[in-house]
């Protein structure tokens, strides 16, 4: 088990049907909501960023840290279950070990974000050779 989701245990559980946006772009509850069981999607400006089902996993963390309006919405695909911690920002600052394992979950996200960029300056480097390549005449 996820230790953010063991962390979160003490929390009330909500369970949400399918179709039932958690936090919407724009707003700012203060809100974090750790998934039990279930799937979401992560939506920007009406863009489906991803999908998440891995237990443990946290959302609202970036609007309390950055201290600003979430920067996505998150919207659950299949009835899902989650701890709701309603003060989010106090229980950070009252848990250090939480504030931790919420830093190593963010580098993660980080060092998957660097791989895919990296793999992408690669393929547009690839594009853009292939592509002066062919506009060469024999």
């Amino acid at each position: 088990m996820n230790d953010f989701l063991l962390m979160a245990g003490e929390f009330p559980e909500e369970t949400c049907p399918p179709g039932t946006t958690l936090l919407r772009q724009g707003e700012r509850l203060g809100r974090l909501y750790v998934l039990v069981e279930g799937k979401v999607e992560i939506v920007k400006n009406g863009q489906r960023l991803c999908e998440v089902a891995e237990p443990g996993s946290v959302f609202g963390e970036l609007s309390i840290l950055l201290e600003c309006y979430q920067n996505a919405s998150v919207r659950t695909l299949v009835a899902s279950r989650f701890r709701v911690i309603e003060d989010g920002e106090g229980f950070l600052k009252g848990n250090p070990e939480a504030c931790m394992v919420l830093t190593r979950m963010l580098a993660r996200r980080l060092a998957r974000l660097d791989a895919c960029f990296a793999d992408l300056r690669r393929r547009i480097d690839e594009m853009q050779a292939e592509a002066a390549g062919g506009s060469e005449e024999p």
